[in-house]
């Protein structure tokens, strides 16, 4: 059984993707009003605009679904951002500072989504090259296996002893070499080798 790693472990909390539309958005937009009310909870603390209060949730729902999932707490951030600004006030300076959160939180976004493909593919290539090891190791084993099973039927076809001596050997240090390889294979997550175990059968 191949262990799992770090990551493969991360990715198993995470929801898998993809997953349907209503699902994505819904939870979207309820991770941005708990943020919101949060926001409201902490009130003239957050600032002016308490634009970092909305990072988390963007960055969450881009990890968890996906890019679109991630435009869509955006836009409700800003939305939600808008409605409590004095638009009467200062309209230039307003539109400025949700501009530059809306780049933010785009930029944001791309990088959660990102970073969640880049780790569902780091699992899919180790999972396949522990495929490879595991196959190579298979073949070794077969291999050293038919030398030996060979060597040891035509020991058996010697008249002359000296000769069924010497392949006698040297079928004893295919085993030797065949009991080592089988220490040596990566059997743990930390891929370590028992060195005591291995060393004193050898």
């Amino acid at each position: 059984m191949i262990a799992y790693t770090r990551v493969e472990k991360l990715l198993q909390l995470l929801p898998v993707r993809p997953q349907p539309l209503l699902l994505r958005y819904g939870a979207a937009a309820i991770l941005v009003l708990l943020f919101f009310i949060f926001h409201l909870g902490v009130g003239p603390a957050a600032g002016e605009y308490g634009f970092i209060v909305y990072i988390p949730p963007i960055l969450l729902t881009s990890i968890l679904f996906d890019r679109g999932s991630g435009f869509f707490a955006t836009a409700l951030s800003v939305i939600l951002l808008g409605s409590g600004l004095d638009w009467a006030g200062d309209l230039a300076h307003h539109l400025s500072a949700l501009t530059l959160f809306v780049v933010v939180a785009a930029f944001i976004v791309i990088v959660g989504e990102s970073m969640r493909t880049a780790w569902e593919r780091e699992v899919r290539a180790q999972q396949a090259a522990e495929l490879l090891l595991e196959e190579q190791d298979h073949r070794i084993k077969n291999e050293l296996g038919i030398a030996s099973s060979l060597i040891t039927l035509q020991a058996k076809a010697q008249s002359n002893d000296e000769v069924r001596s010497a392949l006698e050997q040297a079928v004893a240090r295919l085993n030797v070499l065949a009991k080592s390889h089988d220490h040596l294979r990566i059997r743990t997550g930390d891929h370590v080798t028992d060195m005591q175990e291995y060393l004193g059968e050898l």
